[in-house]
């Protein structure tokens, strides 16, 4: 998401001003941002948020949909 939003905005650039730019992504800041809530839910909410395999505790819709069967 870090690396496309950057692309984006490196090619807008470019499409201005004629020069290209650099974009760095870090994994470590990446991570930090998504893991942002969990830390924000343990730290002022007193617990830690409960694991939840694919879905999550404040977004909706997200998560496991069913669909229908497979055919063989």
């Amino acid at each position: 998401m870090y690396a496309y939003s950057g692309i984006l905005t490196a090619l807008y650039k470019r499409e201005k001003s004629g020069k290209g730019t650099r974009i760095e992504v870090t994994m470590l800041e990446a991570l930090t941002e998504w893991m942002g809530y969990p830390l924000y839910y343990t730290h002022f909410g007193g617990t830690a948020p409960a694991r939840s395999g694919p879905n999550h505790a404040a977004i909706v819709p997200y998560g496991r949909y069913e669909t229908g069967t497979a055919r063989a």
